[in-house]
């Protein structure tokens, strides 16, 4: 009987020390891989890619800036842009109109 119970710690030994020695080994390969990633990025990313974020930034802030604006000269010139339109229509629906030279 002592036996058996000898060999079930020792499996559970070898099964934990083998489970902690994999994670070890996770943790190990996966902060190199961080690491080699790291100086990578550093030296032949990290420049072009800042650059990008703030140029971005900067075009969102001034497209954000020019569409308000726009929407202030629309919204302040409303009844004139409306009166173009409709007469731009109108010209454009005479295009489409039969006008009999007979009955006018």
């Amino acid at each position: 009987m002592r036996i058996y119970a000898l060999g079930g710690e020792l499996f559970s030994i070898t099964a934990l020390l083998l489970c902690l020695n994999f994670l070890g080994n996770c943790v190990k390969n996966t902060y190199e891989a961080g690491y080699a990633f790291g100086k990578f990025y550093r030296r032949h990313l990290h420049k072009p890619l800042k650059w990008l974020l703030v140029h971005a930034i900067a075009l969102i802030i001034l497209l954000t800036q020019l569409a308000w604006e726009g929407a202030v000269v629309i919204y302040n010139n409303r009844e004139e842009i409306r009166a173009a339109i409709y007469k731009a229509w109108k010209t454009f629906e005479k295009g489409f109109i039969y006008e009999s030279p007979i009955y006018n």
